[in-house]
């Protein structure tokens, strides 16, 4: 679902919007600064968020919903527009439940997955099982089950590490990127350009 395949490949075309996203957000911002650029930008976010929201693809939509607040705020400075933003999303999201009622499903069931392990919760469940299997130097990499479950390699990765190689390294590894976001963000405010700046924050 929602995944292409060529000559062999498979790649997710939201994962090329993502990068071309950030891109035109910060080209938008460093170099158009009249209002109707702004509201072209916020016109090509909301195509982008709602086409994947539609799609079922919800992650994604977060991830370039999260994106637009970052940049939004970067070019408006004003914590008022973050918010208007997120209460517009929230009625937006709040439509698209009520077209795909198994998307509020999956919400509901989100904090008691051990009700319904075999339906709904399956996934995490099995995902929560696979990390304490691991322990805290895993079963080593490719001796972990939880590979075998469907699009564990895509939905499932912390579980994943967890497994194969251990708490010690997954906990390395969400430090490692909690790191990273800390110097882009830090480094932002000594940046020349304000395009590269907004770009590496939005990326992170």
């Amino acid at each position: 679902k929602n995944w292409l395949t060529i000559a062999g490949f498979s790649l997710q075309p939201s994962e090329l919007i993502k990068v071309a996203f950030i891109y035109v957000g910060a080209t938008s911002i460093n170099r158009m600064f009249r209002s109707k650029s702004i509201l072209l930008f916020i016109a090509f976010s909301a195509i982008c968020v709602g086409g994947l929201a539609l799609m079922g693809d919800f992650g994604s939509a977060l991830i370039f919903f999260a994106t637009f607040l970052v940049i939004a705020f970067m070019r408006s400075g004003s914590i008022a527009t973050v918010l208007l933003a997120v209460a517009s999303a929230a009625m937006a999201g709040t439509l698209v439940l009520s077209i795909k009622p198994h998307v509020a499903q999956r919400f509901a069931t989100w904090g008691h997955v051990w009700e319904d392990v075999s339906g709904a919760g399956f996934q995490q469940t099995r995902a929560l099982s696979a990390a304490a299997s691991g322990g805290l130097f895993g079963q080593g990499a490719g001796c972990g089950w939880l590979k075998n479950i469907f699009a564990a390699n895509t939905d499932m990765v912390f579980g994943m590490l967890c497994e194969e190689l251990g708490l010690i390294v997954a906990l390395c590894a969400m430090l490692a990127i909690i790191a990273l976001a800390i110097f882009t963000v830090k480094n932002a405010a000594q940046g020349r350009s304000s395009y590269y700046v907004i770009a590496g924050c939005a990326t992170v």
